[in-house]
């Protein structure tokens, strides 16, 4: 098992500080806003690392009236499931035993 500093370690390596607090954060959906001030980022730096979560397939955004909600992806969801494991166990990648078995939005 890695603790959360050992996870965050790698999550920052790969991404960057705030695109790693982001996706930390997301333990549950949260609004912009509740983003915004638990990542310490203005609304327009964070719409910026969202966007390129998004991209990646991380996050998801949902717009109600005028409230943006941001969830983990299945695979944002995957990615910090895999650091929160013990690196020597065996990774089971899908049905057909390859990285993207079971990883792409249809």
């Amino acid at each position: 098992m890695v603790d959360k500093d050992e996870r965050r370690t790698v999550l920052v390596q790969l991404l960057g500080t705030v695109r790693a607090d982001v996706l930390q954060a997301l333990d549950e959906p949260r609004t912009m806003g509740e983003l915004a001030a638990l990542v310490g980022s203005s609304a327009s730096g964070l719409t910026y690392h969202v966007a390129a979560l998004e991209r990646a397939q991380l996050v998801r955004r949902r717009r109600t009236g005028s409230v943006v909600t941001v969830t983990r992806s299945d695979r944002g969801a995957e990615l910090v499931l895999l650091l929160d494991t013990d690196p020597t166990a065996p990774v089971e990648w899908g049905h057909d035993d390859s990285p993207d078995a079971g990883t792409r939005a249809p």
